[in-house]
């Protein structure tokens, strides 16, 4: 669902982070918050392990 939000940002507007809850901490949402150039802010999963 984020590549999809991500998407619908006009290329030419700059990003400079995303701040989500654990449900978006997954590879995927990672990737798509580094392709466009932002820093990925996440919480952890409610069942992260330190």
């Amino acid at each position: 669902m984020l590549p999809e939000l991500l998407d619908q940002i006009p290329p030419d507007q700059e990003i400079g982070g995303v701040i989500t809850d654990g449900t978006f901490n997954t590879r995927k949402s990672h990737e798509a918050i580094a392709a466009c150039g932002a820093a990925a802010i996440i919480s952890p999963r409610k069942n992260a392990k330190p």
